[in-house]
């Protein structure tokens, strides 16, 4: 059987940049050459405005996009890795078991296209020689199921190859025509997106990436390419795509699916949340992130390192209300640019997806946000209200900001102690400022990122986490249930 299916140019779509809204850098990340499971997926959703926005102001600046909505999930692919993609990857299976990581099942296609109905359509995923082997692996696992990716969108699902954008972008700079473009197996090699970065860059890119990264240097790469790269897009219905030869029926039994308890118990899973909102008077959310890290990859990293198993959830939605100034200058969210990009308000699709993916994550789920009981919890749990579904009331929250000033006091008392022991007593003294960025600096030694962003700020709590010994026990022990 083929191990590598291409379009036929007669499925090419002519002039897809006049009408694509959505465009979903996608990557999956797999076990094996031969079998092709997968183990992990990432998607990147920039709307067309937002991207011809970035590409614009490219050259002076050298940021990503600010509206962008992110998924990210790590698979069981039941089968053992190959050891040269293990490397490329940066994580092995045992990882993958030891954070009790499901397989591609109904419920990840279903939180799939829970993350698409968030997108304005039509919609277009793009991925880097996607048409020979991402597409046709994700139409192989989402076939087996029985589902398919076009329940949801009115208009066909679209899915466009970076690599044959490439070709035919040098294709034209070589005078030669369209109709002659077509993209061997020795064009993988020559058009690697590494090759291909360093080139139209003039930088290196590492080796070893996760999907995610794998993502954000294609996104680069595209930004830097401009308009030629738009106007040469390679790009066909995704439904024209045939599946991957089918995988293998030999399984290997899972060591631990550790299926959702219910009931009382120790964290299995901390989900590190934040919000952006319109401001501190009746606020509205704005942008939402969510990161679950297991408890067994929390204890497997080693020192400096983040854990390398996790699933994100990146949600940015229309919160029909003005953003304060102030709110707006420290997202970097502007109503306009939330609008400018089509998203649609938080709404039972929003609630679905959040439930969808924290249903995915195993055991015990605790989320944690920094000055949660106060802001995030119950301005999540406002725009919960309506919403039914059983794991809000399932899941627990625990507030990294009680925990700071815990461990910050009792810092404290063993100061005055040792002081006292010392012949010198002092006046007392306030505790030190807990605030996220004050404890960025004073437990990780290092200053802030400056943005003010759902997903930069996630990323500075789950630093100090790690580094603060004891706060994790500590956010378990006073853990209490989200929704009652």
């Amino acid at each position: 059987m083929a191990l590598f299916n291409t379009p036929t140019k007669s499925q090419l779509i002519e002039r897809p940049y006049e009408f694509i809204k959505s465009f979903i850098f996608f990557k999956l990340g797999i076990n094996r050459i031969d079998t092709r499971d997968v183990t992990e997926i990432s998607l990147i959703s920039v709307h067309m405005n937002e991207l011809k926005n970035s590409m614009e102001s490219h050259a002076s600046n050298s940021m990503p996009p600010r509206v962008l909505d992110k998924l990210h999930l790590t698979i069981n692919p039941g089968l053992p890795s190959d050891k040269h993609l293990e490397y490329l990857n940066k994580f092995n299976m045992e990882m993958i078991i030891e954070a009790g990581k499901k397989k591609f099942d109904s419920d990840a296609v279903g939180l799939i296209l829970s993350f698409l109905s968030q997108q304005e359509e039509p919609i277009c995923l793009l991925c880097h020689n996607g048409f020979r082997m991402d597409f046709p692996i994700l139409q192989r696992e989402i076939q087996n199921l029985g589902c398919t990716l076009n329940e949801i969108v009115d208009t066909d699902l679209l899915c466009a190859d970076s690599l044959w954008t490439f070709k035919q972008i040098d294709s034209l700079n070589q005078e030669i025509s369209r109709t002659a473009m077509d993209v061997s197996i020795l064009d993988m090699m020559y058009y690697t997106q590494q090759s291909l970065y360093n080139r139209i860059s003039k930088k290196s890119m590492p080796d070893a990436l996760s999907v995610e990264e794998l993502n954000m240097y294609l996104l680069e790469l595209v930004l830097y390419t401009g308009e030629s790269f738009l106007h040469n897009l390679c790009c066909k219905k995704f439904s024209f795509v045939k599946p991957s030869h089918q995988r293998s029926k030999l399984r290997i039994p899972r060591i631990n699916d550790l299926d959702k308890n219910e009931g009382e118990g120790k964290v299995d899973t901390f989900v590190f949340l934040d919000l952006e909102t319109t401001g501190l008077i009746d606020p509205k959310i704005t942008e939402i992130c969510l990161l679950a890290v297991h408890q067994q990859s929390i204890v497997s990293c080693t020192s400096n390192c983040l854990p390398r198993i996790q699933d994100k959830l990146v949600i940015i939605v229309n919160p029909y209300a003005d953003i304060d100034k102030t709110a707006a200058a420290l997202s970097g969210l502007s109503n306009s640019a939330i609008q400018t990009s089509a998203k649609s308000r938080f709404c039972s699709k929003t609630a679905l997806l959040l439930a969808q993916f924290l249903q995915r994550q195993p055991g015990t789920v605790c989320l944690v946000a920094h000055n949660g009981d106060a802001f995030d919890f119950p301005i999540l749990r406002s725009h919960l209200t309506n919403s039914r579904f059983p794991i809000f009331t399932q899941v627990y929250c625990s507030d990294s900001l009680h925990a700071a000033r815990h461990f910050a006091s009792q810092q404290q008392f063993h100061e005055g102690v040792a002081q006292y022991s010392q012949g010198y007593v002092g006046s007392s003294q306030q505790l030190p400022s807990c605030a996220l960025s004050s404890l960025y600096q004073r437990y990780v030694n290092n200053k802030p990122c400056g943005k003010h962003e759902a997903e930069a700020d996630v990323y500075m709590l789950l630093k100090i986490a790690l580094a603060c010994d004891g706060m994790l026990d500590w956010l378990d022990e006073n853990k209490k249930i989200f929704i009652v």
